[in-house]
């Protein structure tokens, strides 16, 4: 078997398919709501326009975080009724109006973007794809291969934290998007990046997309 030294992730979208209205997974320009990656035949307006109140805040809140899911899917709700919702600028319009002027004021991201990273997120089963990637790369590394994973949101990171504390005997605080785990697993990897490399200052200037990002290493001991 084909064996690597080194392996990485860079997790998430590409600059190419973020700025391509097409695929609907940017809310900064107008175009359909698809954000399919690959295969799935589920698209963003799918959910929107078809999902239960209840069902559409649990997606917003547990893939985006949003304080503000219920507002928001009582809202998407509210509106496709009226009409179905097809476009990002639709959809992130909407998004905006769950909000309170001053919580617009005060928060550093646009109001659309924890519910947009949601709903890419549900629609690719990002996290289940990252698991299993991960568990995939352990048997595709030579000794001493490093496995080089670089993240850009919480729950990526969180799944990347807990592969590499589950694999090299640690216990640790398991996340909900990876139960499958127990507190300690096999010895597999030493972990090079006690605490994630950050982007400097220099970096995220020359490249505002870098600003979330987080690096982990881990090398595989045999």
């Amino acid at each position: 078997k084909i064996k690597f030294d080194v392996i990485i992730f860079d997790l998430g979208l590409s600059s190419n398919q973020l700025d391509n209205r097409d695929r609907g997974f940017s809310f900064k320009y107008d175009g359909p709501l698809d954000m399919v990656m690959g295969s799935s035949s589920t698209k963003a307006s799918d959910i929107i326009n078809s999902y239960p109140e209840e069902q559409l805040a649990n997606i917003i809140y547990k893939f985006g975080d949003e304080r503000l899911s219920r507002r928001i899917a009582k809202n998407i709700v509210k509106s496709r009724k009226i009409k179905f919702i097809m476009t990002t600028k639709e959809l992130a319009k909407l998004i905006k109006q769950s909000f309170t002027t001053q919580q617009i004021h005060k928060s550093k991201i646009h109001p659309a973007t924890k519910t947009f990273q949601a709903l890419r997120i549900y629609v690719n089963d990002e996290l289940n794809e990252l698991s299993l990637a991960l568990n995939k790369s352990i048997n595709l590394l030579s000794a001493k291969g490093r496995l080089i994973i670089v993240s850009f949101q919480s729950l990526e990171d969180r799944i990347v934290k807990d592969f590499f504390n589950h694999n090299s005997g640690k216990r640790w605080r398991s996340s909900r998007h990876y139960p499958e785990l127990v507190d300690e697993g096999p010895i597999t990897f030493n972990i090079i990046t006690k605490k994630p490399i950050r982007p400097s200052e220099r970096e995220i200037l020359n490249n505002p997309r870098s600003r979330s990002a987080k690096l982990r290493v881990g090398e595989k001991i045999h």
